[in-house]
């Protein structure tokens, strides 16, 4: 059968089949010659369609960078900006961290006068043993008037202390707060420190009481160091003036050693060209003082001694989280 028997196709096709036959049949070619289709069918190539959505206007991005400009700045200035709430309770946490360390000031005081005086005695009635548990029992009593004063535990209040009284300073630091403000937030941050630091050295002299002679070195030395370490630390990885970082290190120095418990500050003794406590030297001092009851070294009596009024304080809701 021919083609135009099988498809009627017209004379000018015939001659393209034919040379379509040929190719087919050469032995370069191995593929075989598709079944004829109709020749009448013709495919035409589809035009894209034109697309129907009109051009945007002008009025459209402007009403778009408007709004997206809008929602910025009510994130700014409404969100993220402080409530009056959440600014009374800053307020609130820099009025606490005072009243701690005033309150821990002059206990430090009582327990240097209670220490003193059961030294100064010629008659001790009081034995080491008896007096250390007095001790320890005035330390637990303050313990917790802080925690209700607070409202959280003595456990989680150093924390708290030290944790938000360095949030104040780096936060005046990074907004550029003038240098009054900032030494202010250093005065408040180093008497943190300092008072979290007193109160475990006086937990250590309380103990100490009992056997001076079995009382290791580390666990005196791991008290300073690791509260100089953090100080120094926080110190310098502020963005703080050469003078301001300079004058907080003499500050922290002063001021720690002036209120060490159980010792007088000119019994801290330092090594020889150094900056450093000799802890091992002023251990003997205080383990001296104890057994041989020399009194050269313990703080004098505090007169006029008296607890500090709290009232308006536990009354107050600072911002901590106070349970119900």
């Amino acid at each position: 059968m021919t083609l135009d028997r099988r498809c009627g196709a017209p004379s000018f096709v015939l001659r393209r089949y034919r040379s379509v036959q040929s190719c087919a049949h050469s032995p370069r070619t191995r593929t075989a010659v598709r079944p004829c289709r109709p020749i009448t069918k013709r495919i035409y190539r589809k035009r894209p369609k034109r697309s129907r959505k009109r051009k945007k206007s002008v009025t459209y991005y402007v009403f778009l960078a408007f709004y997206y400009i809008g929602a910025v700045i009510y994130i700014y200035f409404v969100v993220l900006s402080p409530t009056e709430t959440e600014r009374s309770a800053v307020s609130n946490n820099l009025e606490l961290l005072s009243f701690l360390n005033e309150y821990d000031e002059k206990f430090g005081n009582h327990f240097d006068y209670e220490l003193s005086r059961w030294f100064a005695s010629q008659i001790k009635i009081t034995s080491n043993a008896e007096k250390s548990q007095e001790l320890l029992g005035l330390l637990d009593d303050h313990d917790a008037e802080m925690e209700s004063i607070a409202g959280i535990t003595s456990e989680q209040l150093d924390d708290f202390r030290e944790k938000q009284s360095y949030a104040f300073l780096s936060t005046a630091v990074l907004n550029n707060a003038t240098e009054d403000e900032v030494g202010k937030l250093v005065e408040i941050y180093m008497r943190t420190m300092t008072f979290i630091r007193a109160r475990k050295l006086q937990n250590f002299t309380a103990s100490f009481l009992v056997q001076p002679w079995k009382t290791r070195l580390s666990d005196f030395e791991d008290i300073l160091i690791s509260a100089d370490r953090r100080v120094l630390d926080a110190i310098n990885s502020l963005d703080m003036l050469d003078n301001l970082k300079s004058l907080a290190k003499e500050f922290w120095k002063s001021y720690s050693s002036a209120h060490t418990p159980g010792i007088k500050e000119s019994c801290l003794v330092y090594r020889s060209n150094s900056e450093t406590l000799d802890y091992d030297e002023i251990l003997d001092r205080i383990r001296v003082a104890i057994m041989m009851q020399v009194t050269s070294c313990i703080p004098p009596e505090y007169e006029g001694w008296d607890s500090v009024e709290k009232t308006k304080y536990e009354e107050e809701d600072f911002g901590i989280h106070k349970e119900p």
